[in-house]
């Protein structure tokens, strides 16, 4: 969606499983970071090759980087080349334990990662039941088209709601299971926005 008076900004939402990846070995290990912290203990591979919640956060906000990087090059003309698709696993920088680890588990993502796509289906838009409301939702970030850069909202497979803020302009939301009411995802939405910009209540018009 864009402005037709700021014409440069723009939302997006869906799913990024680059980024559900991320979130996946969480589960998979049994590490908590809120507010992926809901989840029961797992394998403890990843632990035991010294992977810490700062550690992984590090990375998450590198692969959100480089998902941002990736979709700005993507080609606008048959003729363009793609850009290379992110890489979490190579995005790690730090014990190679984990990065052995995370390259076994990035080849048992494909297994899955279809079954966690559809987790979130009931979030994507176009196509949501109530189509209003992204109306609704691009009506509502109005305040913040000049203050915020193209703002990204990404659905990941962690049971919800819940959601994550990575600066300048990513909010990512758990919406497994989560099946918001009338105005409950533009809410959400709207609050990472406002939190975003460093508003102490979210802006509406």
């Amino acid at each position: 969606m864009r402005d037709p008076l700021c014409p440069a900004w723009t939302v997006s939402l869906g799913p990024k499983m680059f980024l559900d990846f991320c979130v996946w070995i969480l589960e998979r290990d049994g590490l908590r970071v809120p507010p992926f912290d809901r989840h029961p203990d797992g394998d403890g591979t990843l632990r035991a090759g010294e992977l810490t919640a700062e550690a992984w956060r590090a990375c998450f906000d590198r692969v959100v980087a480089a998902v941002g990087a990736f979709s700005a090059a993507l080609p606008r003309n048959d003729d363009d080349a793609w850009p290379p698709f992110p890489n979490p696993v190579a995005l790690w920088d730090g014990a190679p334990a984990v990065a052995a680890r995370l390259a076994e588990l990035d080849a048992a993502y494909d297994a899955v990662s279809n079954e966690r796509k559809d987790a979130s289906a009931h979030f994507w838009w176009p196509g949501r039941p109530d189509d209003d409301e992204s109306t609704r939702l691009w009506e509502t970030l109005a305040p913040y088209h000049r203050r915020l850069p193209p703002l990204t909202v990404v659905y990941v497979a962690y049971p919800g709601p819940a959601r994550l803020l990575v600066p300048p302009a990513t909010v990512v939301l758990a919406a497994a299971g989560w099946r918001p009411g009338p105005g409950g995802l533009t809410a959400a939405v709207l609050a990472g926005a406002a939190e975003l910009a460093g508003d102490d209540r979210p802006s509406a018009r």
